[in-house]
């Protein structure tokens, strides 16, 4: 809801003028604070000003996999009961005055230091196909520590390869008061000019703010210790599921495209073993959420892990009838934070009423329910996570491709398909504590399926046609596969990883194999215009060193798992 503003539009110029560009080293602060309570390990569930707020797939894989181990410990080992739910109009729907009380009451939270330093510095890395790239950032620390650039840059440099940073001499302070009167200005002064009108809003926060999202999930946070606390929402820490790790960490360089890594991931505590058939038959839920998991005297006490994304809640438990509640609570609105789930994007594992039931689920061919959530898809059954392509069902991928004009446009497609790799491979996605073997080949299968799809839409708009020099695709293909691998040790082997006791069992043959497979399979689809591709790639799939993996890895590659990619337009 918006009133036009009474003051002429001359007075109101000055605050049209965007409120990041005016105060952006302020705005770095509660970025910075969100970062370090993560980091140190603050956040737990219901616990922090954030709440159950995940801010990426990072903090998503370090939530989930506690809750998966400790859950595959159990014996017997409860159903799982999952719910997704999204909030109507999340932003708009924001009561600002009950945000500023929430800020207020949690600041001590929010705000560690009563004076912060704002350093700028640049971070410079070669691309090919251009001189570099540049970037203006900026790092927050207390007034105190005031760090030196040299220790500072050292300290980046240890995790960022191939990257030149320059201290750019400003160094600017900012004080929490003047913080505070900032975020109020941000959430209360809002003004959004319609034509030659100019409005303030006093319904909701704005979206286009870098501060918005972080907003919302305080807000948000807020709901959940007063409506939600009372769920379960057991979280082993992290130190009760594995052992120490101490290992040598694998690096791979962005010039060591292909090469295996040598040092080897470390042993971890077993863990019950997972179903390795894909065709087992899909657990089946009971239809009404007033049953319990078990329902005898000696079951174990129910849990569960609330996690969000700004708005978008997921909730999984051991107990059925929590799970509803969770459900019809959000439905059914939370007046006094004006929140409403919308029941469209609802996504239930089991069946709570004739109206809400496990039918929203994504149904797989070979019978697996999955729950999607934030471009995931959770198997409703065993909690293994695979990436939501099911999202991309009816839209062509060229749609969203962007072509970049350079003097070597061949080396650029190949640095364009090798990011689709590495966005596609997460611990979360690769890790076996929470996927059985098998779900891990087929991510990566997966992940190079749509990798060949992007490529024969790139491959339409380079200079010259693909007949023209077909061995120069094919070698893009072969070094895309080999790629692969070392992009998945590098995924597998990150800091985060190691500490979570992340463990990989990919072996690099079967990612090749794989990802030949992978990319036949795609490109016979567009014969006419890989033919000869297909011809090369053919020789190398069909080496006698292949026949092993061929027999080994063949229910990995059957479409019936895979048939989403049957309806993605390229």
């Amino acid at each position: 809801a918006a009133r036009q503003h009474p003051q002429p539009a001359q007075q109101l110029q000055r605050l049209t003028t965007a409120i990041n560009g005016q105060r952006r080293n302020a705005l770095e602060v509660p970025k910075d604070e969100q970062q370090q309570q993560r980091q140190q390990g603050q956040r737990r569930a219901g616990g922090s000003v954030f709440g159950s707020s995940v801010f990426g797939f990072d903090e998503l894989y370090a939530r989930l996999k506690p809750f998966v181990c400790h859950w595959r410990r159990l014996s017997p080992r409860p159903a799982l009961f999952m719910a997704t739910t999204d909030v109507k109009a999340s932003f708009d729907s924001i009561d600002q005055a009950k945000l500023l009380d929430i800020l207020l009451l949690h600041s001590p939270n929010l705000f560690s230091q009563e004076v912060y330093l704002v350093q700028r510095y640049t971070a410079l890395q070669p691309v090919s196909g251009r001189a570099a790239t540049v970037r203006y950032l900026r790092s927050v620390s207390p007034l105190s520590a005031f760090p030196q650039f040299a220790d500072f840059a050292a300290e980046l440099a240890s995790h960022r390869r191939r990257t030149v940073f320059t201290d750019q001499v400003v160094y600017a302070v900012e004080e929490q008061a003047a913080i505070k009167d900032l975020l109020e200005h941000v959430i209360v002064h809002n003004i959004v000019k319609d034509g030659g009108a100019f409005y303030e809003q006093r319904q909701g926060i704005a979206q286009g703010s870098v501060l918005s999202s972080l907003l919302c999930s305080i807000f948000y946070a807020s709901l959940e210790r007063t409506h939600l606390g009372h769920l379960p929402q057991t979280l082993p820490c992290v130190s009760s599921i594995f052992s120490p790790v101490h290992a040598s960490r694998s690096t791979v360089s962005s010039q060591q495209l292909g090469v295996q890594l040598s040092s080897a991931q470390p042993p971890l505590p077993p863990l019950p073993p997972l179903p390795q058939s894909p065709s087992t038959p899909a657990h089946r839920l009971p239809s009404s959420a007033s049953a319990s998991s078990d329902g005898g005297a000696d079951a174990p006490a129910a849990y569960g892990l609330l996690m969000r994304f700004v708005d978008d809640f997921f909730y999984v438990s051991t107990d059925a009838h929590a799970a509803g509640e969770f459900v019809r609570m959000m439905e059914g609105g939370v007046p006094d934070y004006g929140c409403t789930a919308n029941a469209a994007k609802t996504r239930l594992s089991f069946d709570l009423d004739a109206a809400r039931n496990s039918s929203s689920c994504y149904k797989a061919a070979d019978g697996s329910m999955f729950v999607p959530w934030c471009g995931l898809l959770i198997n409703a059954r065993t909690c293994e996570v695979q990436v939501d392509y099911a999202r991309y069902h009816g839209t062509s991928i060229r749609d969203a491709l962007c072509v970049e004009r350079c003097a070597n446009p061949g080396e650029q497609l190949f640095k364009r398909m090798c990011k689709c790799i590495r966005y596609k491979c997460h611990p979360v996605t690769l890790d076996s504590h929470i996927n059985s073997l098998f779900v891990i080949r087929l991510n990566v299968y997966q992940a190079l399926l749509f990798c060949a799809m992007r490529l024969s839409c790139y491959v339409n708009d380079l200079p010259q046609p693909v007949d023209a020099n077909p061995l120069f695709i094919a070698d893009v293909v072969v070094r895309l596969v080999d790629y692969t691998f070392a992009a998945v040790r590098l995924s597998t082997s990150s800091e985060q990883a190691v500490r979570l006791g992340c463990n990989c069992p990919l072996i690099a043959a079967e990612v090749k194999w794989l990802g030949l497979h992978a990319f036949q399979r795609i490109l016979r689809m567009k014969q006419c215009k890989f033919r000869q591709v297909l011809s090369v790639l053919d020789a190398v799939i069909n080496q006698p060193s292949h026949d092993y993996y061929r027999r080994h890895l063949k229910d990995v590659v059957d479409p019936r798992h895979s048939t989403i990619f049957d309806k993605i337009l390229f």
